[in-house]
């Protein structure tokens, strides 16, 4: 796959034109600045990643738990792959999807496991316009969380 130039669909046409990783880097580094601004949370100061080699899922909010019980947010990763046929509107549901689950964690510290998609995850996903489902068609989110 050549991760200089994949299609994303532009609006809701049906025909894609090529956008490059940085175009797309920065489409997302927006948003992810919006709503750190919004939010009042550093967010935009996390790493953005991207995988080239196809994950089960389109992007995940990357974190660690300290001795202490205190979650240390690390990183938000999109899957390149993934990201390809998707609709500029489906990839801002997806950025605020992931941007909700660095909210939950930096307001309300780390859920309990297996609840990640709690509500109160879910009201932040509400507070941004984002449906509260933890899938996102036809691609899955993952939030991963390293011991």
């Amino acid at each position: 796959m050549n991760i200089e130039a994949i299609k994303i669909p532009m609006a809701y046409d049906r025909y894609q034109v090529p956008m490059s990783l940085r175009s797309i880097s920065i489409f997302i580094q927006e948003e992810i600045k919006r709503l750190s601004d919004l939010t009042g949370l550093p967010g935009d100061k996390l790493p953005v990643k991207f995988d080239v080699k196809k994950k089960p899922y389109i992007a995940c909010f990357v974190y660690q738990v300290d001795p202490y019980g205190n979650g240390l947010p690390i990183e938000f990763h999109f899957d390149l792959p993934n990201l390809s046929g998707i609709s500029p509107r489906q990839l801002n549901d997806i950025i605020r999807h992931e941007f909700a689950h660095y909210v939950r964690l930096m307001r309300y510290g780390p859920h309990s496991k297996g609840n990640d998609h709690d509500e109160l995850w879910q009201q932040i996903c509400r507070s941004f316009g984002c449906p509260p489902s933890p899938y996102h068609t036809p691609h899955r989110t993952k939030m991963i969380h390293y011991n």
